[in-house]
């Protein structure tokens, strides 16, 4: 479908449920706005989506990068600060970032 052919129908359907004792200068702001929130919604739902998938991917290299110094003998050793530098980092990322995205996302009106 057309953007122009979708954006006209959205407008049509929009304007033939609002109350006809508007004036059509208040409809027509009344649309923009709706627009305006339904792309915000997007855009945070995308933000969101996308930092958790950041995170997942950080957890998911910790977890590996611990089993493979923990199991192989093999792997190239690093030092005990290192590592716990590295744990402490995925557990502040765990608990803080989520917490960041939830303000971001539920942030108070103001």
């Amino acid at each position: 479908m057309n953007v122009d052919n979708d954006f006209d129908k959205k407008f049509d359907d929009f304007f033939n449920k609002s109350s006809k004792s508007n004036t059509p200068e208040k409809d027509y702001n009344d649309f923009l706005k709706y627009i305006d929130k339904k792309g915000d919604i997007d855009l945070k739902k995308m933000y969101g989506i996308n930092i958790i998938r950041v995170l997942i991917g950080w957890e998911l290299f910790v977890i590996c990068f611990s089993l493979i110094q923990i199991c192989c003998p093999y792997s190239y050793k690093i030092s005990d600060t290192v590592f716990i530098a590295l744990l402490t980092s995925a557990t502040a990322n765990i608990l803080i970032l989520p917490k960041i995205v939830l303000n971001y996302l539920f942030s108070k009106e103001k």
